[in-house]
């Protein structure tokens, strides 16, 4: 990971304020994806919980508008390819070390 780390600030020159919106995308994406992840949880275990899928899908709402905004405005600005490639390969990435674990 400090590879990958020193790798990113080599490719970004330096300019730490260039990986916010990797990281804004990355966090709320995860945020996104746990809130979805509850409401299925809560259909699922107790069908009649509508007070917690209410709260989570609201959740899941919100932080989705919110990835949608950032990738708007940085493709917008000429930075958004950089926040989906990155993102989806270290998510592949992951998922696969814990399919492997």
């Amino acid at each position: 990971m400090a590879i990958l780390a020193a790798l990113l600030l080599i490719l970004f020159g330096g300019v730490t304020d260039r990986l916010i919106p990797l990281f804004a995308v990355g966090a709320f994406l995860a945020f996104t994806l746990s809130q979805a992840g509850m409401v299925g949880h809560w259909r699922r275990v107790e069908p009649g919980a509508w007070h917690a899928i209410l709260v989570n899908g609201i959740g899941a709402l919100a932080t989705g508008i919110t990835v949608v905004v950032i990738l708007v405005a940085k493709f917008a600005a000429g930075l958004g390819w950089w926040c989906c490639c990155c993102r989806r390969r270290w998510y592949l990435w992951g998922a696969c070390g814990v399919i492997m674990n």
